[in-house]
C-alpha cells in the first residue's frame, strides 16, 4: 500500500505542476496579473485535488514492497537526492536572470505578467512557469526569495527526480530497483567531462529549469508510455500529457525535445503493428500543446534560428555550416573521453538490458530511433535550423543516458559464466568510470563546491541582477539598497 501511495504522489506533482504551468501561460496570453494568478489557482486547487482523489480511486491494484527495508532504502535515496541539491553549489550566469523575473512578479504583483515592462526584460522566458511557481511560494508564505530559489523548490524538486527514477526502473527491471539507483547516483555526481553532460542538469543545478527537464520530464515521460503499454489506462497518458505540459514551463526547450520524443514514440507505435491508427492519434493529441505553442512562437511572434550553437559559440547562417557534423555536438555534450563511449554503448545495448519483456520491443525500436539520429550526420544542424540555435545540441536532452546507463548495469551484474562473476566486471567498469577522468560533477574543475545549504549567490555576498543592480545578503535576504527593497 505504501508503494502505491508513493506513486500517487508522484503521479499527482505532474498534475499540481502541469495545471500550474497552464495558468501562468494562459495569463501571459490574457494579461492576468501575478496576484490574481495566485488567487485564482489557490480557488482551484481544492477541485484539481478532488480530481486526483478520483483518479486514486480508480488506479490499478499495485503490489506493495516485497521487503519494507525497501522503503526505507528509498527514504535514503530521496534524502540523498535532497542533500546533494542543497549543497553541491555550481554558480552559473543565468541565475541572475532566472532569479531577476522571480523578483520581478514579486515587486509587480498588479501588473499583467509579462506586460509591457517585464516584455522587454525577459520575452524569451513567457514560458516559464517554474520561476513564477517559485515566486508564488514566497508571495504566499513570505519566505525570503533565496530560500525558495535556491533550497526549498530545488530540494522538493529533486526528490522528484529520484521518485521518478524509481518508478521507470521498477517498471523496467520488474522490480530491481536498488542497484540501479545506486549506479545512478554515483554517475550523477561523477560524470563531469564537459559542462553540458547530463549529469550537469541533474542535483547540482536544480535552481534552473533546464535541469527538471533533463532529469524530471524526460525520464517521466517514457515512464508513462511505457506504463501505458503495459496497463492500456488512459490515466497513464493524461499524466504523461501533464509532465510535458510541465517541461514547457520548466524551459522552452522543451518545445523541441518533447515533440522529437513524441515523433520517434510514434515511429514506435508504428512499428509495433498493434493498433496502429488509434495509438498515433492518441500521441499526435498528445503533441498539441507543445504544435501549438510551436506554432504560436514561429508564426505569431516570428522567431527565426540564427544559426548553430557550438563550442566556439553560434555559427550564423551566413557562415558554411555544411562541415558542421552531428559528432562534435555529442563530443559538445557527452565529452570525450571513456565515460562519453560507455554511454553510447549503453544505449544501443539497452534493450538487451530490460526485465520486463512485455516492453523489449518497444525500447529496442526506441533505441532504433535514437541511433538513426545520432549516425545521421546533420541531425544537429536541420534541427537548429527549425528550432533554434542552443537545440544542436540540446536535443540530445531525448536520450536519458544515466537512467539508461545505470539500467544496463544490473545486467553486468547477473552476468555469470564460469568463474566470472558479473559484480566483478560491473566494479571494475565502475572503477575505471571514477577514475578515467579527474572532472567529476562535484570537483572544482567542473566549477563545482560543497557547502553548507544556503542561499546561494556568487560571491556569498552580494548578487548582480538584471534591471536591479546589485543586491545584498542580509539574513537570507536580498536587500537593493539603492532601490529601497527587500526580498
Amino acid at each position: 500500500m505504501i508503494k502505491k501511495q508513493i506513486s500517487t504522489l508522484t503521479d499527482s506533482f505532474f498534475i499540481i505542476f502541469g495545471t500550474w504551468t497552464i495558468f501562468a501561460q494562459i495569463s501571459y496570453f490574457i494579461g492576468i496579473s501575478f496576484k490574481n494568478l495566485v488567487l485564482l489557482y489557490l480557488g482551484l486547487l481544492p477541485f484539481i485535488l478532488f480530481g486526483l482523489l478520483i483518479l486514486w480511486k480508480n488506479d490499478e491494484k499495485q503490489e506493495d514492497f516485497p521487503r519494507k527495508i525497501e522503503f526505507y532504502i528509498l527514504l535514503l535515496f530521496i534524502g540523498l537526492g535532497i542533500l546533494l541539491a542543497l549543497i553541491l553549489d555550481r554558480p552559473d550566469s543565468d541565475d541572475h536572470t532566472y532569479l531577476a523575473m522571480t523578483i520581478s512578479v514579486i515587486d509587480f504583483p498588479d501588473i499583467p505578467i509579462f506586460s509591457e515592462i517585464s516584455q522587454k526584460r525577459f520575452s524569451k522566458y513567457f514560458l516559464s512557469s517554474y520561476d513564477t511557481f517559485r515566486a508564488a511560494i514566497t508571495y504566499i508564505t513570505g519566505i525570503p526569495v533565496l530560500t525558495s530559489y535556491y533550497l526549498i523548490v530545488p530540494g522538493f524538486f529533486s526528490a522528484i527526480i529520484v521518485l521518478i527514477h524509481w518508478r521507470l526502473f521498477d517498471l523496467l527491471l520488474n522490480g530491481k530497483w536498488i542497484l540501479p539507483m545506486l549506479v545512478f547516483f554515483l554517475i550523477m555526481v561523477i560524470w563531469g567531462d564537459a559542462h553540458r553532460t547530463p549529469p550537469n542538469f541533474g542535483f547540482v543545478r536544480m535552481a534552473q529549469g533546464k535541469a527538471c527537464l533533463v532529469s524530471i520530464t524526460v525520464p517521466a515521460i517514457l515512464f508513462y508510455f511505457f506504463k501505458y503499454q503495459t496497463t492500456g489506462r488512459y490515466q497513464d497518458l493524461f499524466l504523461m500529457l501533464f509532465a510535458m505540459i510541465g517541461g514547457i514551463g520548466f524551459t522552452p526547450s522543451a518545445i523541441f525535445v518533447e515533440l522529437i520524443l513524441i515523433f520517434l514514440l510514434i515511429i514506435v507505435r508504428i512499428a509495433m503493428k498493434e493498433k496502429i491508427l488509434p495509438e498515433i492519434i492518441k500521441l499526435i493529441l498528445l503533441s498539441s500543446y507543445p504544435l501549438l505553442i510551436a506554432f504560436y512562437i514561429k508564426f505569431i511572434l516570428g522567431y527565426n534560428s540564427r544559426g548553430v550553437h557550438m563550442e566556439q559559440g553560434v555559427i550564423t547562417w551566413d557562415r558554411s555550416y555544411s562541415d558542421i557534423y552531428n559528432l562534435e555536438l555529442i563530443y559538445f555534450v557527452l565529452g570525450k573521453g571513456f565515460r562519453a563511449y560507455l554511454a553510447i554503448i549503453a544505449l544501443v545495448v539497452w534493450p538487451l538490458c530490460v526485465s520486463n519483456l512485455n516492453l523489449k520491443k518497444y525500447i529496442q525500436y526506441l533505441v532504433t530511433g535514437f541511433v538513426i539520429l545520432l549516425i545521421f550526420p546533420w541531425t544537429s544542424v536541420l534541427i537548429a535550423k527549425i528550432a533554434a540555435p542552443s537545440s544542436s545540441w540540446r536535443w540530445l536532452w531525448i536520450i536519458p543516458f544515466p537512467a539508461i546507463m545505470a539500467i544496463c548495469a544490473v545486467r553486468i551484474y547477473e552476468f555469470s559464466y564460469k568463474k566470472l562473476k558479473g559484480a566483478y566486471i560491473l566494479g571494475a567498469i565502475m572503477t575505471f568510470f571514477i577514475i578515467s577522468s579527474p572532472r567529476w560533477v562535484v570537483s572544482s574543475m567542473n566549477y563545482t563546491s560543497i557547502m553548507w545549504p544556503a542561499e546561494r549567490v556568487n560571491n556569498r555576498e552580494t548578487v548582480e541582477l538584471d534591471n536591479y543592480g546589485k543586491g545584498e545578503m542580509q539574513n537570507g535576504n536580498l536587500v537593493f539598497k539603492r532601490l529601497n527593497k527587500v526580498f
